[in-house]
């Protein structure tokens, strides 16, 4: 606080810290704690995302947009052991940070108007960009999705 590094745990209370002073309108407190990339899961009750992860950058939950990642994002599946990589990008949206990673396409190009056929493992290699979720909805309209196929 003010430049002064405040050892924050005695402040805590119930998850929050609590600090109680005199407030003057030029008083600083700056914030710091890990920002590490992790996968999330669901309770396997929640039905609908058995088998999918979120990402989180805590403490910010990520989503993917169709206007970086084209179109049918379920299609999309994320390999448990792909990489993520967080990148700060000044010229988008302000100023985020994007995750990016690769992750794999289902092939629809031999499908036509087959609805079913035998499995066939085709897939693509691509490189998946994920935005903060407080900033989708502000360039191109299209999907949205957080939870990802694993």
């Amino acid at each position: 606080m003010n430049g002064e590094v405040i050892d924050h745990v005695p402040f805590m209370k119930n998850g929050y810290v609590f600090l109680e002073r005199t407030w003057a309108s030029n008083d600083l407190v700056e914030l710091s704690f890990p920002m590490k990339i992790e996968r999330i899961q669901a309770n396997p009750k929640v039905r609908h995302n058995v088998g999918k992860v979120a990402l989180r950058r805590r403490p910010l939950v990520y989503c993917l947009e169709e206007v970086d990642n084209g179109s049918n994002l379920p299609g999309i599946i994320l390999p448990r052991n792909s990489e993520l990589n967080a990148e700060y990008k000044e010229d988008l949206l302000g100023g985020i940070v994007v995750l990016t990673g690769e992750a794999m396409r289902m092939d629809e190009a031999e499908w036509k108007n087959t609805l079913y056929r035998p499995i066939v493992d085709k897939t693509k290699s691509i490189q998946m960009k994920a935005i903060p979720y407080y900033a989708w909805c502000n360039r191109e309209p299209g999907e949205m999705l957080v939870w990802i196929n694993e």
